[in-house]
């Protein structure tokens, strides 16, 4: 009895491990695909198709993928509690659809600016993910406060839409930009509590991977918009 005791922790940190393993990996394989559609449709559209040639197709591709986008996220968010169902065909599409939105970066942006920004936003995310992963008190206060500084720079956004002032573009920036950084701490935190649970499944992998990246690429968005702001000034 008391080799089973001690040999129980031991297996159920083992499948912890394996979870996290394997919700980092599917999140890493969804950041490569999505930069892989990045680059091929930002060089479709430049050297194959030039934009100016085929605007209106580009613009449809770019509305089309934020449509399906939506349903995706919808049918990841609550297949997760679905028993049977498989979440590795809607991650897929919605990480090709992202690609396809980061294309507009390839067409606009400097070369020496992207890599900039994808050295930076490993190094945040970095930061954040480890101190999600090892703090030691409940995080669920980061959550509250990056979803009401998430809702807060949406409203002002809408606000600035209006008024066009480049001050309120800025706190709206920084504000959303904290936002990501407090739901990045919190979901990596949560994911490490999910694996100590000894819960384990692919599609709860998949979700969770699904966090972490969405997490990472609007991290990604926001310090591009930063950087491509101050370039211009």
């Amino acid at each position: 009895m008391n080799n089973y005791r001690t040999y129980e922790p031991e297996v159920q940190s083992a499948t912890g491990s394996k979870f996290l393993g394997t919700v980092f990996g599917y999140a890493a394989i969804g950041f490569l695909v999505t930069a892989a559609v990045a680059l091929l449709t930002g060089y479709l559209f430049t050297s194959v198709i030039p934009i100016d040639v085929a605007s209106d197709t580009y613009l449809g591709l770019i509305i089309g993928a934020s449509i399906l986008q939506i349903v995706l996220i919808f049918w990841i968010t609550f297949g997760v509690f679905r028993r049977g169902g498989n979440l590795i065909i809607p991650f897929a599409l919605y990480t090709i659809t992202m690609g396809i939105l980061l294309s507009t970066l390839t067409l606009t942006m400097d070369w020496y600016l992207i890599g900039m920004t994808f050295g930076l936003t490993c190094l945040v995310f970095g930061a954040m993910a480890a101190v999600g992963y090892f703090s030691k008190v409940n995080l669920s206060g980061l959550l509250i406060v990056g979803m009401g500084l998430l809702i807060g720079s949406i409203f002002l956004s809408l606000i600035n839409w209006f008024i066009g002032s480049d001050q309120l573009g800025w706190i709206v920036t920084f504000a959303s930009f904290g936002a990501i950084m407090l739901i990045t701490a919190f979901d990596v935190w949560r994911i490490r509590r999910i694996s100590e649970s000894g819960q384990a499944s692919k599609n709860l992998a998949l979700y969770c991977a699904f966090n972490i990246y969405i997490d990472f690429i609007y991290m990604f968005m926001r310090i591009a918009m930063i950087l491509s702001r101050v370039s211009r000034r």
